[in-house]
């Protein structure tokens, strides 16, 4: 696995810096990417609907299943799969975020807690999903599965995403946060898996593989990297380009950032 370091620097981003990415993985520091976080819009709404995570959830998920988002961040899947007719509810570490989902959707459930140690008895849930959160543990993702392994009912299925590693996406990274320039102090912030590594992962955990791909859209961060880093001064701008080139470059899939996998706990 490849491990992308940061550098710290005093500060976190927030507000249109949010789309700079944040710098080090911690709940103070989500809370505050999400801080411009709005209600489930009608744009959300259509790019969720159209999103392969969702397509993925029709095709494992029975609607009325009891549906765990472990990292849900603003909570919009979870809103969004409420409508669709599952009993989906939200788990953050950041009691921040918590707070905010409970008076934003005061009809729903929010959980405080992590992903490695999650406050739920044994085969609870019919279904999990945590888009892009296990990566962020440097201990490495294996006490997280056990847990979604663990609270998943049998026969119950988690689908899961993590960044993808391909040269192309270590040589963006170190490009992005300047890895390897001297003088500047760096801390853990991810890692990159190869399809391997995250099919290993889940197996070890209990799982049983299903499916694996690579998740659209085609990221522009990873292929024009000089490009990502010079517009980090018109985070609007960039966040525009972002949705075109991950558009336009839909039918590259050695493009895309992020992979999934979906494990099937045994009967």
């Amino acid at each position: 696995m490849f491990k992308e370091l940061r550098p710290v620097v005093a500060g976190s981003e927030n507000g249109d810096g949010a789309f700079e990415g944040i710098r080090v993985s911690t709940p103070e520091s989500w809370a505050k990417n999400f801080a411009a976080s709005k209600k489930l819009s009608f744009f959300k709404r259509l790019k969720i609907g159209i999103d392969l995570r969702y397509r993925l959830i029709r095709k494992y998920f029975v609607p009325g299943g009891q549906i765990l988002d472990a990292g849900c961040g603003f909570g919009e899947w979870v809103s969004f799969l409420k409508e669709k007719g599952f009993a989906a509810v939200g788990l953050d570490y950041s009691d921040t975020l918590i707070n905010r989902l409970k008076g934003v959707y005061p009809e729903t459930e929010w959980i405080y807690g992590t992903i490695e140690n999650i406050p739920a008895p044994n085969d609870k849930y019919d279904g999990l999903i945590s888009w892009g959160v296990i990566e962020h543990n440097e201990e490495g993702p294996q006490r997280a599965l056990a847990e979604f392994h663990r609270i998943l009912k049998p026969g119950g299925y988690a689908v899961v995403t993590v960044p993808f590693e391909d040269p192309r996406a270590i040589k963006a990274s170190k490009r992005d946060w300047e890895t390897e320039k001297p003088g500047t102090s760096r801390e853990f912030y991810c890692y990159y898996m190869t399809q391997r590594d995250l099919r290993d992962y889940m197996l070890a955990s209990g799982f049983e593989i299903v499916e694996a791909g690579l998740c659209p859209p085609a990221s522009l961060g990873k292929v024009l990297p000089d490009v990502y880093v010079g517009l980090n001064k018109f985070p609007r701008l960039r966040l525009l380009l972002i949705y075109i080139f991950g558009a336009m470059f839909f039918w590259k899939p050695d493009w895309y950032f992020m992979m999934y996998a979906v494990g099937r706990k045994p009967r």
